[in-house]
C-alpha cells in the first residue's frame, strides 16, 4: 500500500522522465527502433529516482520531493524548444550561446523547486495537476506511436525489381573478403572540378594505381542514403507495390531493407562472415551482421537529437561545450573505423565488411590537415537546411577541405587492406549520393541534380577482370558486377538510371537519367 502510496505521489516525475524520450521517438518513429530508447530511458530514470532519493532526505515528504525533482527535470530536459520560444531564437543546433539565459532560467525554477519543497501549502492540488498532465501527454504519444505502426506503417508496399540469385556454392578458399565503404556525400571528380573547384585526380588516381576501376561517369540512383543503399545492397531498383499507400511517406520500409538486406544473405550463403561498423546513423546501423562493432554510445544519432533539446546545449564554457563534445566523437569514430577496417577481415571464413562513413557529409568537423573545426553546432542536416546558416561559398570550402582530409584516412586505409595477402580482396569505394550545396529538398526544380547525383565509385577486383565495366556504373550494378566477375555468380546488369525525389513525395521517383547526361 504504501508502496502504491508513493508511485502516485511521484508518478509525475517517472512520467517526465521518460516523456522526452518517448516523444522524440514519436517525432522519429519511421526512422528510429525501440533498442535506441532503452539507454536513454534507463539513464533518465535513474537521474529522476536519485533526485527523488536525495531531496526526501531534506524534506522528509515524497509528495513535495517529486514536485521539486518534476520542476528541476523540466527545467533541464524541456530547455531548448521552451527557451527558443521565449527568446526568439533556436537555442539548440545552431545559435551561440545563450549563457545568460540559461543562469535566469535555473535562478527562476530552481526557486520554484525550493517554494514547491518547502513553503508550499497544498502539494497535493499540483500533484494531482501534474499526474493528470504528464499521463495525458504520454496517451496522444503512445497512440501516435501506435498508430504509426498499426495503421501507417502497413500502408507501405516497397519491392525491389531484381531477380532472384541462385549462388552457386564456391570453395571458401576460393572466395575473396569483401569490403564496402560507403563515403556519404563524396562527389565525383566532375563536380568536384567545376562547382568547387577542386582537382581530385590526385587522389582517384591513387585508387587506379593501385587497381581500382574509376567509373568516372557514375552517378547515384537516388539521392538519399535510405533509397540509395537500399537499392545498392539489394542489387535492384525500387517499386511501389499494388498496395502501397499514396499517403505513406515515411522511412521504415527502407530501414529494414537495409539491415536485412540481400547482399549479406547471399553472402552468407555462400559462407561469409558479415561484419559491420556502427556509423551512428539509424539507417546504417547493422545490428542483424554477424559482428556489429560499436566502440560506445556517445555518437549515436538518437542521442545526440535528445542532448540539444536539454540544457547542455547552452552550458559553454571556454573548455567545454555539447557541440565540441559531439564533433569530438565524431571525429574520432571517423578515424577509429577507417583505421579498424582493414583488421576486420581476420578470420578463416571469408568477410563481407560494411562501413558507412558520415563524410565529407556535414557536419564539417576537420580541416584539410585533419585539426578540428570548431563548432558553434552539431548537425547532420544538409542542402536548403545547412545553408540557412552558412552560405555556399562557405559550404562548398569546408566540404572540400573535409574532402582532403577524408582522401589521406582512405588511402592509408586502402593501402593497409591490400598490404594483406592471405585472402584476395575486393574493395567498393562509392558514395550513397553526392553534396547539396545547391540542392534543395523539396524541389527539382530548384535543385541542382548534377551536383547530388555525381558520386565517386570505385571498386578493386583481385584478379583485374573488369569486363563488362563500364564509366557509368552505378551503385545498383556494383554488388552485381562484383558477384559476376569475381564470385563467379550468374548475374546480369541493369540499366544504369538515376531517380530523383523529394521529401514531400518520398516515393514518387522521377527518372532523370538524361538531364544528368
Amino acid at each position: 500500500m504504501q508502496i502504491k502510496n508513493a508511485f502516485i505521489r511521484c508518478f509525475h516525475s517517472l512520467g517526465l522522465a521518460v516523456l522526452p524520450i518517448l516523444g522524440m521517438y514519436a517525432n522519429d518513429v519511421d526512422k528510429f527502433v525501440l533498442t535506441e530508447l532503452v539507454l536513454p530511458i534507463i539513464l533518465s530514470m535513474l537521474a529522476v529516482m536519485l533526485g527523488l532519493i536525495v531531496v526526501t532526505r531534506y524534506t522528509q515528504d515524497i509528495e513535495r520531493s517529486a514536485l521539486a525533482v518534476s520542476i528541476t527535470y523540466f527545467a533541464i530536459v524541456f530547455y531548448a524548444p521552451v527557451a527558443s520560444g521565449i527568446i526568439g531564437e533556436v537555442v539548440y543546433g545552431w545559435a551561440a550561446p545563450n549563457n545568460w539565459f540559461v543562469f535566469v532560467w535555473m535562478i527562476f525554477w530552481c526557486a520554484e523547486a525550493y517554494l514547491l519543497a518547502f513553503k508550499f501549502k497544498h502539494p497535493a492540488i499540483l500533484r494531482i495537476f501534474g499526474n493528470v498532465f504528464v499521463a495525458v501527454l504520454l496517451f496522444f504519444i503512445v497512440s501516435q506511436i501506435l498508430n504509426y505502426h498499426l495503421f501507417i506503417a502497413p500502408g507501405a508496399d516497397l519491392i525491389v525489381m531484381n531477380q532472384d540469385l541462385n549462388a552457386v556454392e564456391k570453395k571458401q578458399s576460393e572466395l575473396p573478403d569483401i569490403y564496402y565503404i560507403v563515403l556519404d556525400s563524396y562527389a565525383g571528380n566532375d563536380t568536384l572540378r567545376d562547382l568547387y573547384g577542386y582537382d581530385n585526380s590526385e587522389f582517384t588516381n591513387f585508387l587506379i594505381e593501385k587497381g581500382f576501376y574509376l567509373a568516372d561517369k557514375s552517378r547515384t540512383n537516388y539521392p538519399l542514403t535510405y533509397f540509395s543503399l537500399a537499392s545498392s545492397l539489394n542489387m535492384g531498383y525500387l517499386a511501389l507495390g499494388p498496395n502501397h499507400s499514396s499517403s505513406f511517406n515515411s522511412f521504415s520500409p527502407l530501414v529494414d531493407l537495409i539491415s536485412d538486406n540481400l547482399v549479406a544473405k547471399k553472402l552468407k550463403a555462400l559462407g561469409y562472415r558479415t561484419i559491420a561498423f556502427s556509423s551512428g546513423y539509424m539507417a546504417t546501423e547493422m545490428r542483424k551482421f554477424d559482428n556489429y562493432i560499436s566502440d560506445g554510445w556517445i555518437c549515436r544519432e538518437f542521442l545526440n537529437s535528445l542532448a540539444k533539446q536539454t540544457i547542455l546545449v547552452s552550458c559553454n564554457t571556454d573548455t567545454w561545450n555539447l557541440a565540441r563534445c559531439q564533433a569530438d566523437a565524431h571525429r574520432n569514430n571517423i578515424r577509429k573505423v577507417l583505421a579498424k577496417i582493414p583488421l576486420a577481415a581476420n578470420s578463416p571464413e571469408p568477410a563481407f565488411v560494411f562501413a558507412h562513413i558520415l563524410a565529407p557529409h556535414a557536419p564539417f568537423v576537420f580541416n584539410r590537415d585533419g585539426s578540428s573545426v570548431d563548432l558553434p553546432y552539431f548537425n547532420y542536416s544538409d542542402g536548403i537546411y545547412l545553408r540557412r546558416y552558412m552560405d555556399t561559398k562557405i559550404y562548398r570550402q569546408q566540404f572540400g577541405d573535409q574532402l582532403r582530409y577524408m582522401n589521406v584516412l582512405i588511402k592509408d586505409c586502402v593501402g593497409r587492406i591490400l598490404e594483406d595477402s592471405t585472402r584476395k580482396k575486393v574493395i567498393i569505394i562509392q558514395a550513397d549520393h553526392g553534396p547539396a550545396s545547391d540542392v534543395d529538398y523539396t524541389s527539382l526544380e530548384r535543385s541542382n541534380p548534377v551536383e547530388r547525383m555525381s558520386i565517386l565509385n570505385a571498386i578493386y577486383l583481385p584478379d583485374g577482370n573488369y569486363e563488362g565495366f563500364r564509366p557509368d556504373l552505378s551503385p545498383v550494378n556494383n554488388f552485381r558486377i562484383v558477384f559476376k566477375n569475381a564470385l563467379k555468380q550468374n548475374l546480369e546488369l541493369l540499366p544504369n538510371r538515376s531517380h530523383f525525389l523529394t521529401f514531400k513525395d518520398l516515393y514518387v521517383f522521377k527518372d532523370i537519367t538524361d538531364i544528368l547526361k
